[in-house]
């Protein structure tokens, strides 16, 4: 072994402590997960499988001759009231917005049904 200058002697004995020391924080934290610590589900992504899909002969999406159902708008029969909405200020430059002024481009339409009680 070499000679180390003098008051440097201990160095190697406290950096191998050192090292021993962070080994063993590193040990723990690779040994938590989501059962034994109070880390949420999202960070347990080490030792997580994903399992393969099961391999079909089918294609993705709508199958052939299955019925689609796709969303009807209400008729004019079926809608108890209409409340048109306008924006007080413009959301990109922030000018007021005249509350009689024409509508400028196309509008939106929601449709909200009010389930009755259980």
């Amino acid at each position: 072994m070499q000679q180390l200058p003098n008051g440097m002697q201990h160095w190697p004995v406290l950096r191998r402590e050192r090292l021993t020391s962070r080994l063993a924080e590193l040990e723990v934290r690779l040994k938590t997960n989501v059962s034994n610590s109070s880390k949420p589900t999202s960070n347990d992504m080490h030792g997580r499988k994903h399992r393969p899909r099961n391999k079909s002969n089918k294609k993705a999406g709508g199958q052939e001759g299955h019925e689609g159902k796709t969303f009807q708008p209400f008729t004019e029969e079926q809608i108890s009231q209409v409340q048109p909405l306008k924006p007080a200020a413009c959301g990109q430059y922030g000018a007021t917005i005249d509350s009689d002024a024409p509508v400028d481009g196309e509008s939106i339409t929601w449709q909200i049904i009010e389930l009755p009680p259980v």
